[in-house]
């Protein structure tokens, strides 16, 4: 397995897992590989950084008591952007999740119970069934949604 950074022509990163090389040049031409915020597949890798595996010793631990601790890292690069994660969330479920509308909660329900096969799913749920699903244990998550400044 090979995790690759990756980034789109208009600077959203992200990172993409691969068998090999080979599989990631494979669906980069088959225009498999696109950005999760806003959809574009000319996809292309950045250098990230290294990993290196360092053979422990004996003495590692004094070494290490005696090593200045890093200051942790700060700065934009670090910081993630909450508008641009709820953009690629959105994204990733619109593209990947069956919507069934207003009919959430019965849907839901049915594969909690094994009357159907699991699968992804996104929907509507009134305050109503939303407290029901809670009182009857059965797992979902609310996506907030965007104020219209923000949609693209």
């Amino acid at each position: 397995m090979v995790i690759y950074d990756l980034t789109c022509p208009n600077g959203h990163r992200f990172e993409g897992w691969f068998r090999n090389l080979e599989a990631f040049e494979s669906q980069k031409e088959k225009g498999q590989l696109n950005c999760g915020v806003c959809g574009n597949t000319d996809v292309s890798k950045i250098p990230s950084g290294g990993h290196f595996h360092v053979p422990a010793s004996k003495d590692s631990p004094a070494k290490a008591e005696k090593m200045p601790k890093k200051a942790p890292m700060t700065g934009a690069s670090t910081a993630l952007d909450p508008v641009e994660v709820l953009k690629a969330l959105r994204y990733y479920v619109k593209s990947h999740f069956d919507n069934v509308g207003d009919q959430f909660a019965q849907e839901i329900r049915k594969m909690h119970k094994g009357e159907d096969p699991p699968r992804n799913i996104y929907g509507q749920v009134t305050p109503e069934d939303r407290e029901k699903l809670v009182e009857e244990e059965i797992p979902f998550a609310l996506l907030p949604d965007l104020p219209p400044e923000y949609e693209n």
